[in-house]
C-alpha cells in the first residue's frame, strides 16, 4: 500500500488504477487478518492527519485528495469483506482479563534481545533475563535505535523526517497496549487503557501493532542511506543493524517428526467413518483432529480445534470434552449431551496418548476397537441412549 501511494503520487499509476490496486490489498488484508485490518485503518487515519498538519498550505490539497482516494478504496474494501466482518461483529468474544505479559510490548525489548542471544553482551544480561517471550516481537535493536536517533538530530527541520518520527512514535506507544511494563514488574495503566474493552479490539495483540513500526523503520534506514555523507559509515551502521536483528532472530526448535497413524494414511478410516460424519478426536499432540482431517480430504467433520493460545490455552476440544477428566456424575451427563446435541458419529483416540483417555471413557460403557494406531469407539444411538455411567473412582 505504501508502494502504491508512492508511484501514484509519482505520476507512474493513474488515480482509478490506484483505487482499484488499494482496495484489492485491503480486501485482501480483510480476510487474511481482521485485527491486522483495523490497527491498519487506524495507521491510515492517523497518517493522512499527520501528513496533511505536516505538508504545510502548498501540499495539503494533495493530501486531500490523497485522502479521498483511499477513503473510496477502504469503502469498497469495507463492502467486499461485509460477509466477514457481519460475522465476526456478531460473534463478538467477551471482556477478558489481561495479562500484560502476554499481549503488551515490553519497553526494555525495544532494545533488548531475547534471553540467549546476547553474543558476549553480558550488560545487558541482567535487562534480558526480565522480558517476557510475548514483547520478543517488538525488538528493534540498539543500532538501529542509534540511526533514528541521529537522522532525527541531523533533519528534524525535514518533513518526511518528522513525519516518520511522530509516526514511529505513536506506532510505538499503541504497542504498549493498555498498560506501560517495564521488566514485566512495574505495571500502570495507560490513558487510552479502556480502547482496548471495545468489541473491535478487545481481542486484539496489541504487539503486533508494531509490524508497522518496522515500515517506518525501514524508510528510516532508507532516508539515511540516501543522505549526503561518506558511504562506509553510513553502510557499516546498516550492516550493524542487521547484525543486531539477526542475532535476535529464534533458534528453530522443531519437534520429532509427527507419524500420522495407519488408520489415517492407509485409508482404514473409511472402513469405520462415513462421508462427512463428525467425529471427536483425542490426542495430546497439537491438533491432531485437524491433521487427521486434512490428509483424509475432508473425508470427515471434526469438533473442537486449534484457535489461539490465547482462546484455547489448555486444550484444542471443547470444554465439555476437556472437563471430563476432572469425571464426576455431572459431566458425564453433559458429556453424553454434547454426543448427542453436536451428532458425534465416532470418537478416535490416538494410541500413544489414550491411557486416561480410555478409562474415562470406558466408564461412559463406550467400547472401542484399536486400528491402524487409533483406538475407534463408534458412537452410535445405542450407545447414545444409555445414561448410566459407571462410578469406578478415577484416579
Amino acid at each position: 500500500m505504501a508502494y502504491l501511494v508512492v508511484v501514484w503520487r509519482e505520476g507512474q499509476l493513474g488515480s482509478r488504477a490506484f483505487v482499484a490496486l488499494l482496495a484489492v490489498a485491503m480486501t485482501l488484508q480483510v480476510y487474511l487478518f481482521l485485527e491486522t485490518f483495523a490497527e491498519m485503518v487506524v495507521v491510515w487515519i492517523v497518517a493522512l492527519v499527520l501528513g496533511f498538519l505536516l505538508a504545510g498550505r502548498p501540499g495539503r490539497a494533495e493530501l486531500i485528495r490523497l485522502g479521498k482516494l483511499v477513503g473510496v478504496a477502504l469503502l469498497i474494501a469495507l463492502v467486499l469483506g461485509a460477509p466477514y466482518f457481519a460475522y465476526a461483529l456478531a460473534h463478538t468474544p467477551p471482556l477478558f482479563q489481561r495479562k500484560p505479559s502476554l499481549n503488551s510490548l515490553n519497553v526494555e525489548s525495544l532494545f533488548v534481545p531475547r534471553y540467549g542471544s546476547l553474543h558476549g553482551l553480558h550488560w545487558l544480561a541482567h535487562v534480558s533475563s526480565y522480558t517476557t517471550k510475548s514483547s520478543e516481537a517488538g525488538y528493534v535493536g540498539l543500532p538501529l535505535l542509534a540511526v533514528t536517533i541521529a537522522l532525527a538530530v541531523k533533519t528534524w527541520s525535514n518533513k518526511l523526517t518528522r513525519f516518520l518520527l511522530i509516526m514511529l512514535a505513536f506506532v510505538i506507544a499503541a504497542s504498549l497496549g493498555p498498560w506501560l511494563e517495564v521488566t514485566s514488574r512495574g505495571v500502570f495503566e495507560l490513558p487510552w487503557g479502556k480502547l482496548w474493552e471495545l468489541p473491535v479490539v478487545r481481542s486484539a495483540f496489541p504487539e503486533r501493532i508494531m509490524i508497522f513500526a518496522y515500515l517506518a523503520l525501514a524508510v528510516i534506514v532508507a532516508v539515511w542511506l540516501a543522505r549526503p555523507g561518506k558511504a562506509w559509515v553510513k553502510w557499516l551502521m546498516a550492516l550493524l543493524v542487521l547484525a543486531a536483528i539477526a542475532q535476535d532472530a529464534p533458534t528453530m526448535n522443531l519437534p520429532p517428526t509427527y507419524r500420522v497413524p495407519a488408520f489415517i494414511t492407509a485409508g482404514t478410516y473409511r472402513k469405520y467413518l462415513t462421508p462427512g460424519e463428525t467425529v471427536l478426536v483425542l490426542s495430546r499432540r497439537g491438533n491432531a483432529g485437524m491433521l487427521w482431517q486434512a490428509e483424509t480430504d475432508f473425508y470427515v467433520r471434526i469438533v473442537g480445534g486449534y484457535v489461539n493460545e490465547s482462546i484455547t490455552p489448555k486444550s484444542d476440544v471443547p470444554t465439555v470434552v476437556a472437563d471430563l477428566k476432572y469425571f464426576n456424575h455431572t459431566r458425564a451427563r453433559h458429556f453424553r449431551w454434547f454426543l448427542r446435541h453436536d451428532k458425534i458419529g465416532a470418537i478416535l483416540v490416538e494410541k500413544h496418548w489414550a491411557m486416561d483417555w480410555n478409562k474415562l471413557l470406558r466408564m461412559l460403557g463406550l467400547h472401542y476397537k484399536l486400528v491402524g494406531g487409533v483406538y475407534v469407539y463408534q458412537v452410535g444411538p445405542h450407545a447414545l441412549a444409555r445414561d448410566h455411567v459407571h462410578t469406578r473412582a478415577v484416579v
